[in-house]
């Protein structure tokens, strides 16, 4: 074993030791039933809502009188963690035996749900967990644990996942030694570790992102993108913007940066257009119901409005900066992204880096904008959590482009 497969090996037990400790994290409570009370307490399923049958999962027809018995069935079956409870309500719409995709939830987007679902899938299968009807679930609240980790160690293995692709790309721009140090600090980032515990997307699109700075990297070794790695890169963003749709910003700066190369003639202009061809194609298809069942993606969507509005003040980004970024990143990777963004824009180490340094600064100011009204009690860093893993790779390439030139 040479001293490069040493490092390697030494970097995965890392990875497998910490996965092991975040499984053991991801184990904090899954219901809030823990009172003898509701041990046995009745609940009428025919009283409890019609989550399941309405066009909108939380669509404004949702909105309708509460009283104990549905509080009840929230103690027996929903996770003690905010919304988590929407993955399972949409899982449950859908009916493969029946034909029926639509899971009448698309906040979360199909690139996540339907990966999720089958994880589910193969996990009953092997007798892991246990599902059944409403009724089932709601006197066996119990099962209802062993689904919620299972739902958590599915974003946890897709996490980490990602994180050997973030060690690959880096190992090829600098050494292993950085790339073991930069993996680790993308693993620990305050909210990076926080929602790769939950059962939302925003960690799981990591994946995707991650896959599509592998493939840059290594088109910008070849110094050319090839037609396979075009048609990978567009499908690895369409699943990320499957997932969650603000990650469209992510691939957007992508783009950006491959126009650059076009124009430089290092890319042809037929895998320019390609590229968002296929990632728009490979989100409709992950996400088809929005088209076909558009009435209810519109209820959703207008339910979701009453939430936010538009802050176009300097004062939102400020907010956003000491709220979100500031909590969530951590004061030594925003101070990474700052030192980022400042090189990129006045001092770029290769040309074409300043229109992605403009562009992370739009993009930070627009999430700024557009969470406004959610700014002063909500850490909004998770819509832009591929800002990590972005400002990682572009310091190692700010580094290795020096040496470069020293040498």
């Amino acid at each position: 074993m040479n001293n490069s497969t040493k490092q390697d090996f030494f970097a995965y037990l890392v990875f497998s030791f910490l996965f092991g400790i975040y499984i053991i994290i991801a184990d904090y409570g899954h219901r809030v039933d823990q009172f003898p009370y509701f041990d046995n307490a009745k609940i009428d399923i025919n009283n409890i809502g019609n989550a399941l049958e309405r066009n909108s999962i939380n669509g404004i027809d949702s909105n309708q009188l509460e009283e104990p018995n549905k509080w009840l069935m929230r103690f027996r079956l929903y996770s003690i963690d905010a919304d988590e409870v929407n993955n399972i309500m949409a899982l449950a719409r859908i009916k493969p035996a029946k034909l029926q995709f639509d899971p009448h939830h698309y906040s979360y987007g199909g690139g996540y749900l339907y990966p999720l679902g089958l994880w589910f899938f193969v996990l009953k299968q092997a007798s892991i967990i246990q599902t059944g009807d409403l009724r089932w679930m709601i006197d066996n609240p119990q099962a209802m644990d062993s689904i919620y980790l299972a739902g958590r160690v599915f974003i946890l293995v897709t996490f980490f996942i990602s994180a050997l692709f973030l060690y690959s790309l880096l190992k090829t721009i600098r050494n292993q030694k950085f790339a073991l140090v930069a993996s680790l600090i993308y693993l620990s980032t305050p909210s990076l570790l926080m929602f790769s515990v939950v059962m939302k997307p925003h960690v799981y699109a990591l994946l995707w992102t991650n896959i599509a700075l592998f493939l840059l990297v290594k088109a910008y070794y070849l110094e050319k993108l090839t037609y396979k790695n075009s048609i990978m890169l567009g499908l690895v963003l369409g699943m990320a913007v499957g997932s969650v749709v603000t990650y469209a910003l992510f691939a957007v700066m992508v783009w950006v940066g491959l126009l650059y190369y076009a124009w430089k003639g290092k890319l042809r202009y037929v895998n320019l257009l390609l590229v968002p061809s296929i990632a728009i194609f490979v989100f409709f298809l992950v996400n088809p119901f929005i088209i076909l069942n558009y009435d209810a993606f519109l209820l959703e969507t207008t339910a979701q409005q009453s939430w936010f509005f538009l802050g176009g003040q300097l004062e939102y980004l400020w907010l956003f900066v000491t709220n979100s970024l500031l909590p969530g990143f951590g004061i030594g990777v925003l101070s990474l992204l700052i030192y980022v963004i400042s090189f990129l824009i006045f001092n770029p180490s290769m040309k074409g880096m300043r229109s992605i340094g403009l562009s992370i600064l739009l993009i930070i100011s627009f999430i700024s904008f557009i969470s406004a009204s959610v700014s002063t009690w909500h850490i909004n860093s998770r819509y832009i959590f591929y800002m990590v893993p972005v400002v990682l790779t572009l310091y190692a390439l700010r580094k290795e482009a020096s040496i470069k030139f020293l040498i």
